[in-house]
């Protein structure tokens, strides 16, 4: 979704890929000269000492450089970009709005009476005004509780199957029949 220019923490990890080389390389050469010569176990500790530091500066680069990329969460649409290339950010601060348009989802409040008959998995229709089209539908949950000032329940449900042609905010007029 966004990449950052992570040029700066790539040579970090490339100092630090080298450092590991060099302190791997004086450390076999401390073991090989120890058994050899009989090389001070103190300097054999210490460039095992510095083989493992090293071995830790190139795992924080990498690290480092996994946050150079960052996914989105989910598959969806891009809704607001909210900074700007070269900007500064907050940890945490949000980059982009997404929308998840994986089901297109339709919120609408009925009569209470209707949640007699009004249930999850109720079928009906949506027909969208912006495309022309009557598109199948299913309640997919109700309201707990009935809003004081307009006496109805609100009641949540889907479109049936992929919809990319559909934009959140269409308007839509619904066609439910109360069954006998």
């Amino acid at each position: 979704m966004v990449t950052l220019d992570c040029a700066s923490q790539k040579a970090q990890l490339q100092e630090a890929q080298a450092a590991l080389t060099a302190a791997t390389q004086l450390k076999a050469i401390n073991e090989r000269t120890m058994i050899q010569s009989g090389i001070g176990a103190l300097a054999a500790a210490t460039a095992a000492a510095e083989a493992v530091k090293a071995e830790a500066s190139v795992r924080t680069a990498q690290q480092t450089l996994t946050k150079c990329s960052i996914k989105a969460p989910f598959a969806g649409r891009v809704v607001e970009q909210k900074v700007q290339e070269h900007e500064y950010v907050q940890v945490g601060q949000p980059l982009l709005q997404i929308l998840d348009d994986s089901g297109v989802e339709v919120e609408f409040e009925a009569p209470p009476w209707w949640l007699a008959w009004l249930k999850p998995g109720t079928a009906f229709q949506v027909a969208i005004a912006e495309t022309g089209r009557l598109y199948p539908a299913h309640i997919t949950r109700t309201g707990a509780m009935i809003a004081p000032g307009s006496h109805a329940v609100k009641v949540m449900g889907e479109i049936n199957g992929r919809t990319p042609e559909l934009v959140a905010g269409m308007d839509a007029r619904l066609i439910i029949k109360q069954p006998k």
